[in-house]
């Protein structure tokens, strides 16, 4: 479980306390257990919405739940590949401004806009819909890091969060695949779940796309934002299947 752990206390703020030192080899086999990180985040969420925390106001409190339960790390990958895509400088120009902990205009209202439209999407449900897609979207997220990884780093000089985690094995490439073609269409059935998985591995695809493009590469903060944006597509995905029923 020690890899488990590890995972949560990335994933996470959950104080889970490691013994030893934690090699590259601990770091790549924790990406395996990012699905079911995933997983018991969204079912922590569900259990509150199940507990009555539903509409407007109780959504409005579960988007809190959820940044402060990550320690807002998908979002601020999300607001630095903003800033980074935005900024008029060449690759390593890039690269640098992703190092800057200040955040721009370009990441702030990427962030502004990702919360928004998180509470929007997730206001729009209620009862069993709510439930499965908090349930399921936390898990297209984590996933999707994983995927991520797959790319090069974009960093030529080997340091960087995606040097230390990735590339990941095939087991974990396999686990997170899986929980992304599966668990939707286990959750709400195949024809409505392949559309909500298609949604979360077109979000990976652009994100990669853009990193590759303007970075060369994959960071961390691109596998937080590919996080995130598989994250609400995922999420996109259930209101749209919600409200054919």
């Amino acid at each position: 479980m020690r890899s488990l752990r590890l995972a949560l206390q990335f994933l996470t703020i959950l104080p889970f306390r490691l013994s030893g030192t934690v090699g590259p080899a601990d770091l790549r086999t924790a990406l395996s257990w990012f699905p079911l990180a995933g997983l018991m985040i969204g079912g922590g969420l569900a259990a509150l919405a199940q507990a009555g925390l539903q509409g407007r106001l109780g959504c409005l409190i579960l988007v809190v739940v959820g940044v402060l339960l990550t320690g807002c790390l998908h979002l601020d990958g999300l607001a630095d590949l903003a800033d980074a895509c935005c900024a008029r400088k060449d690759r390593e120009g890039r690269l640098a401004v992703m190092k800057d902990p200040r955040i721009g205009a370009a990441g702030a209202t990427v962030i502004l806009l990702a919360l928004l439209l998180r509470w929007e999407m997730m206001a729009s449900l209620a009862g069993n819909p709510l439930l499965r897609a908090l349930l399921a979207a936390p898990v297209l997220g984590r996933s999707a890091m994983v995927l991520a990884l797959r790319m090069p780093p974009a960093r030529p000089d080997g340091t960087g969060l995606a040097q230390a985690w990735g590339p990941p094995s095939g087991l974990a490439s396999f686990l997170a695949l899986g929980a992304v073609l599966l668990l939707p269409s286990f959750l709400i059935g195949w024809p409505q779940g392949l559309a909500v998985s298609g949604l979360s591995l077109l979000a990976l695809v652009l994100v990669s796309g853009v990193a590759w493009r303007t970075l060369g590469g994959v960071t961390g903060d691109v596998c937080g934002a590919a996080g995130e944006l598989a994250e609400l597509a995922a999420l996109g995905g259930f209101v749209v299947w919600g409200r054919l029923l």
